[in-house]
């Protein structure tokens, strides 16, 4: 708590004063009583009253009392109005800064906690507000929209799959369009376009996974069709990505994936090939720590087979993964 300048000069009768005493002794209710009461006499009209019991009344918030942060808030902006010297100006730009980011702190609170990310959102946004209204009205917020509307489409992406189907179309629309708004703000984001190809990517895989064998050669046509609308709709935050981070793993993967789904064998073929060539030596290590390592012992004769063509390398891992099979 910064100190409150100048409370001391109060004469201890009037209600500032006593508020103030009571304040000290951390009475807050008590204190809150007697600086209502200040408000209503010739004491409304110094500054100090009214920063008083903005700071009485941010300690009195709790979840239950929440609205009692909206009466701190107001109590600083009418401690400005009378300080017809401005000699607070700065020290109750202070106060309201303290409080107001309590709303950022709740947005951030609500997302990571209590997974209730349409309040998270509200209070983000109720933060600006109050902030440009009351602080800055010209502030740049373009980082923290960033940083923050990354962070909920995160969130909403990681919650498409544990809500019910009937409402994974929502969800997925919300994170969409979380990464979207950061899109607008830096369209060559990494993540924004990473995390928008993956929503576009995953519904499509879906559509193929979730297709119903026995409703017909129709309706798995489809559903063929509208997973390849999705893969084709990753593909452009995919390649945005790209520009990016040209060499991420998890980026690599998505483009496969979505060639793959799209039966563009050559596109497909030189992701998967720049993705080897970036593993190769990796696998190579694994391989040498553990020699019994059936499944790096195929990748390794997929990848001397086809991606990265090497006769010798192909005959020997061919030997090893019989060995490997045949032991098994």
């Amino acid at each position: 708590m910064l100190i409150f300048l100048g409370i001391g000069s109060f004469a201890q009768p009037t209600f500032t004063g006593r508020a103030y005493e009571q304040y000290k002794g951390k009475n807050f209710d008590g204190a809150r009583e007697l600086i209502d009461s200040a408000i209503t006499t010739n004491e409304r009209f110094d500054s100090q009253t009214w920063q008083l019991r903005g700071i009485i009344y941010r300690n009195l918030e709790t979840a239950d009392l929440s609205y009692f942060r909206e009466i701190s808030i107001e109590s600083f902006v009418q401690a400005k109005n009378v300080d017809s010297t401005n000699i607070y100006t700065e020290k109750i730009n202070e106060y309201i800064q303290q409080t107001i980011i309590r709303y950022y702190n709740d947005a951030v609170r609500l997302m990571n906690e209590n997974k209730q990310l349409k309040r998270s959102e509200e209070s983000y946004e109720l933060y600006k507000d109050q902030y440009k209204r009351l602080l800055d009205p010209k502030h740049d917020f373009k980082q923290f929209d960033i940083d923050y509307y990354n962070a909920l489409g995160a969130e909403y992406l990681a919650l498409i799959k544990t809500v019910p189907t009937v409402k994974q179309d929502e969800v997925r629309k919300n994170a969409l369009e979380k990464c979207d708004k950061v899109i607008s703000i830096d369209s060559l984001n990494y993540q924004a376009n990473y995390n928008a190809a993956i929503i576009q990517y995953n519904y499509g895989a879906e559509l193929i996974t979730d297709a119903d064998p026995t409703g017909g050669l129709e309706r798995l046509m489809e559903s063929l069709q509208k997973a390849e609308e999705q893969f084709l709709k990753a593909l452009p935050y995919a390649h945005r990505a790209e520009k990016i981070k040209p060499n991420s793993f998890e980026l690599l993967i998505c483009l496969m994936s979505c060639y793959y789904g799209l039966n563009n064998s050559e596109l497909y073929m030189k992701y998967q090939t720049k993705f080897d060539e970036l593993t190769i030596n990796d696998l190579e290590e694994s391989f040498q720590i553990n020699p019994n390592d059936l499944e790096v012992a195929e990748d390794l004769l997929r990848i001397y087979t086809t991606s990265i063509p090497n006769e010798t390398k192909a005959a020997e891992f061919q030997i090893i993964v019989k060995k490997l099979k045949d032991n098994q």
